[in-house]
């Protein structure tokens, strides 16, 4: 592999570390990086890009998940460290105003959580580090 696919690797990796950060473990595990030569990709569930991008919108039809997003509400206040009764509470409160309006994302889509990892600042960062890698690799083979 060469240099510029390393630096793309490190960013990859890096921005799913940072998406690991603030995410639950299992969103995090479902995360990975598939590379083959000269194309490398972050995978995960597609929901969870759309997620926490865009965010939920409300809901649109009567028929109920499985799990309901009540209960998935509940696990999550639990896994948090809520007590089962207050997570119950909150969970409940909450998908109430998700199914009529939505979450906060869905809400304000600027605020988007995968951009910021994917800002011009970071990319251009990048674009610096395979330009330094690819003067490197040719300097290596003048030599």
């Amino acid at each position: 592999m060469n240099l510029v696919d390393n630096e793309i690797l490190k960013f990859l990796g890096e921005v799913k570390d940072g998406i690991s950060s603030k995410v639950s473990p299992k969103v995090s595990a479902s995360l990975e990086i598939v590379s083959e030569p000269g194309l490398h990709k972050l995978l995960g569930w597609q929901w969870i890009f759309k997620a926490y991008e865009t965010g939920r919108g409300p809901t649109v039809n009567s028929a109920a998940g499985s799990p309901t997003l009540q209960e998935s509400l509940a696990k999550w206040f639990k896994g948090k460290g809520l007590a089962e009764k207050e997570a119950i509470g909150k969970s409940w409160d909450l998908s109430k105003r998700i199914h009529k309006e939505g979450t906060l994302l869905f809400k304000n889509p600027k605020t988007g959580f995968l951009t910021d990892f994917f800002n011009e600042s970071k990319l251009n960062s990048l674009s610096n580090r395979i330009g330094i890698s690819w003067k490197s690799e040719i300097l290596n083979k003048l030599n």
